[in-house]
């Protein structure tokens, strides 16, 4: 009985740890290590055998979550997170299980989840990310705001500086996303993610001399890494360095090769004027990621070129079905519609892409739909259009005007319809 009341004065989780067989806790510490090396054979065999002796061993079964979560089997990692939480209450399964949830795709329980560690723990910084992260995808921004500040305030980690920057970029907020990267370079100058985020925040907004220099620097550090070969190629081809580009996506085809990198390398292809091996490299992003409705019009422009006019309305069609804002998308259905001889919906088309367009217009877009209404014999409208081409392509600069279909359609308009 003695012994039993000195046992009954000992702290719960000291109780419980005297009470586990040592092979057991042996077994656990091995376990651990086997899993932080991603030696998942070796610690899966491990773990059965824990889990044979003490099916309830909370240890094993959230290791076991773990590795499910790495396998991709989310539901069974969010199953088995769930049982354990029920069981034991530990922290740091709520905060793995919040984050298989929000895998899993079920971010309000995610983020309940996450909010339910901070009542334990106001001082996790990585709580406060990923809850910025479930936030960020829940549209509630303002909370997301204060979650990533919170977690910088905590522990200046890059990726809070990167996501929060990135979310103040989309609420076009440029000073303040600009300032969050840059706060991320002097706490980190030499992090390949920071200068990465930064280079492509310059890329998105047109600054391709500090992109390129961000993305270099980033280059320097790591030569493969794949999201800075890949925005580094993209600021290529954007300059039209188009050899060049290829240079770096053939790096990356080695060890990276997804989807941004084939949509990127089909482009590169197009601009060569190498339809065919265009039109199969966005084939092969497009088995990646059917529903990215980029992928889908630059496959359209290039069954274009290729003369594949079905084709070509079929995938301009799946991207105005998932982006139905792009003017550019209706131009080119018109350019399909018409060769298809389907005339009444590509003036449609064409009535819808000058109207996106807003104040903004398009010049090849009033050029080709002016001669569309030509060759119907609509040559009241088709002067009306041209006027309009003519007043856009008047305050062009000189390099855009030379260029060499649209100075000569330009000529051929103006004779027909005696201006």
């Amino acid at each position: 009985m003695a012994a039993l009341e000195v046992l009954g004065k000992v702290p719960p989780h000291i109780r419980k740890l005297l009470q586990e067989p040592r092979n057991l806790r042996l077994y656990n510490h091995r376990i651990q290590l086997l899993y932080n090396n991603h030696e998942f054979t070796e610690c899966q065999r491990l773990i059965d055998t824990v889990l044979k002796e003490n099916p309830l061993s909370s240890f094993a079964r959230h290791i076991q979550a773990l590795i499910y979560r790495h396998q991709g089997k989310v539901n069974d990692s969010v199953e088995l997170f769930a049982s354990v939480v029920e069981n034991s209450g530990n922290y740091d399964s709520k905060y793995h299980y919040a984050r298989s949830l929000y895998l899993q795709g079920r971010l309000d329980d995610a983020l309940e989840m996450l909010k339910e560690c901070m009542r334990e723990r106001d001082n996790d910084a990585q709580v406060m990310h990923y809850a910025g992260v479930c936030s960020v995808r829940l549209s509630n921004n303002s909370d997301a705001i204060e979650f990533f500040k919170r977690s910088i305030k905590l522990s200046h980690h890059p990726d809070s500086y990167i996501q929060l920057g990135r979310l103040y970029a989309e609420l076009d907020d440029s000073d303040m996303a600009l300032r969050m990267f840059n706060e991320a370079i002097d706490y980190f100058p030499h992090n390949i993610k920071v200068l990465t985020a930064l280079g492509i925040h310059f890329l998105r907004k047109g600054h391709r001399q500090n992109a390129f220099n961000h993305l270099g620097a980033a280059l320097t550090f790591d030569p493969f890494d794949g999201s800075a070969l890949l925005a580094a190629g993209a600021v290529l081809q954007d300059s039209g360095d188009v050899e060049v580009a290829l240079t770096k996506y053939r790096i990356l085809a080695k060890s990276h090769a997804h989807l941004q990198f084939w949509n990127n390398v089909g482009v590169c292809f197009f601009l060569k004027r190498d339809y065919v091996s265009a039109v199969a490299c966005l084939q092969r992003a497009l088995e990646m990621s059917p529903f990215d409705w980029i992928i889908s019009f630059n496959l359209a422009c290039a069954y274009l070129m290729t003369r594949q006019y079905f084709s070509a309305f079929l995938n301009i069609s799946r991207s105005i079905n998932l982006n139905r804002k792009y003017a550019a998308s209706f131009k080119f259905l018109a350019l399909a519609l018409t060769k298809l001889e389907d005339h009444v919906n590509a003036e449609q088309a064409y009535i819808r892409a000058i109207k996106l367009a807003g104040n903004t217009p398009d010049h090849v877009t009033l050029l080709n739909y002016a001669i569309f209404q030509y060759n119907r014999e609509n040559f009241t409208g088709a002067k009306d259009t041209f006027l309009q081409f003519q007043r856009v392509y008047d305050t062009l600069p000189p390099d855009e005007k030379n260029i060499a279909e649209v100075a000569a359609n330009n000529r051929i308009m103006k004779s027909a319809l005696n201006l």
